[in-house]
């Protein structure tokens, strides 16, 4: 009898130490966004790797670029040759693309050919990857779900389309854009671009550059000026003075979420993980992150 159940013990222990770990994202463990957040963690780029068991996740906080040489390019490179990664999540692009989207390959592929990268730092790692072979995907969540929540919060479509441009302007300055074009046709360039098809509107539906001042007047109650545009303009404060800093919170929380729910899934299907973020989306998923790999 005590054979058997000693037996019976053995097996339990040897069932649960083969059992494979499940990892569950913690959505309450996402922190808000604040200057005092943003302190806890290095000067980007850096890398944090976590390890449960035989899963390694590698988180590459970028400071996002345009430009090569650069030190967040070149981390990439380095995390990629001395690790043997098996899927990149990646900052910029919808997770519903899937694996390793053809739009993305091909739009990485003609960028960066003088040394510019309009695709930053997404594009970049796109190359690396793909010259190795190995999978990647996007870390974005549907902007269906992305309006859902604004919605809720008592935001309109058209303040989180004028949002969405007030957030893209830095990155025109960074690649260049605005030294080419003039913003009301960085304006139309940008919701070219834009997947209107996901929110269920067309080009009509776009408010115009003129209503787009308007809004930025009654919004943000002075005129918009390019030049005073900046990351902080669209930082994500839950109590932020200003009306982008308040949208950009409840945005910015959604894609947390997500981020996470992306990382604890391919954390279930492969044992090495990379993640390219910008910095920003660190210290607010850390915990999470933390809570999850433990």
């Amino acid at each position: 009898m005590r054979f058997c159940l000693l037996s019976s013990l053995l097996f339990l222990l040897s069932s649960c130490a083969h059992s494979p770990r499940h990892f569950a994202a913690k959505p309450e463990k996402i922190r808000a966004w604040s200057n005092s957040l943003g302190q806890e963690s290095a000067t980007p780029p850096y890398l944090r790797h976590f390890q449960q068991g035989t899963k390694h996740l590698f988180y590459l906080a970028t400071l996002h670029s345009n430009q090569a040489p650069n030190p967040t390019f070149q981390l990439i490179h380095s995390v990629l040759s001395q690790n043997p990664i098996q899927i990149a999540v990646l900052e910029g692009f919808p997770h519903a693309y899937g694996v390793n989207p053809k739009r993305m390959i091909e739009y990485s592929q003609k960028d960066g050919r003088d040394g510019l990268f309009k695709g930053a730092e997404a594009s970049f790692a796109i190359q690396e990857l793909q010259a190795k072979h190995l999978a990647f995907t996007g870390g974005e969540p549907d902007e269906t779900l992305i309006l859902k929540s604004v919605q809720e919060m008592g935001y309109k479509l058209k303040d989180l389309l004028c949002f969405y441009f007030i957030r893209q302007l830095p990155q025109y300055q960074r690649d260049g854009t605005l030294n080419r074009i003039s913003i009301p046709q960085a304006y139309s360039l940008f919701f070219q671009r834009f997947n209107l098809a996901q929110l269920g509107i067309t080009q009509q539906d776009l408010p115009s550059y003129a209503e787009f001042q308007f809004w930025y007047q009654e919004k943000m109650g002075k005129p918009f000026l390019p030049s005073q545009i900046t990351n902080e303009t669209a930082a994500p404060y839950e109590n932020g003075k200003l009306f982008t800093q308040r949208i950009s919170a409840v945005v910015g929380r959604v894609r947390d979420i997500h981020i996470v729910q992306v990382i604890a899934e391919a954390l279930n299907q492969f044992d090495q993980v990379l993640v390219i973020y910008g910095a920003g989306h660190f210290p607010t998923q850390s915990q999470a992150i933390e809570a999850m790999m433990n």
